[in-house]
């Protein structure tokens, strides 16, 4: 039996809670179903929004649009994959705190 669309967001989101727990985080979840900013992350005098995206292998380039991250003024976006989770984020300085982090582009101005 296959996972509802909904699950497979809660559960994207509970791996990311798990890795970011396991790292120093503190981490709040948003009890809103359909909130802009999926967590609240606390470490060290850091207070970040963080969204989180669940993708196929294949669609992992684009749930990892950095729209996702101006939505909602998020700071960290989370692109949780069959394999792994990559993380967006929105500034150097938020980088430094996520080792391996992909350093979102701003958008193109027209």
């Amino acid at each position: 039996m296959a996972l509802s669309k909904s699950n497979k967001g809660a559960l994207a989101e509970y791996r990311v809670a798990c890795l970011l727990l396991a790292t120093g985080w503190l981490v709040f979840r948003c009890m809103a179903p359909n909130s802009a900013v999926d967590m609240i992350l606390w470490r060290r005098n850091h207070l970040l929004k963080c969204q989180v995206k669940s993708a196929s292998g294949l669609g992992a380039a684009t749930a990892g649009n950095p729209k996702h991250l101006r939505q909602g003024r998020n700071d960290v976006l989370a692109v949780v994959t069959p394999d792994n989770i990559i993380f967006k984020v929105r500034n150097r300085q938020i980088q430094k705190q996520f080792p391996g982090a992909i350093l979102a582009r701003p958008p193109k101005k027209k």
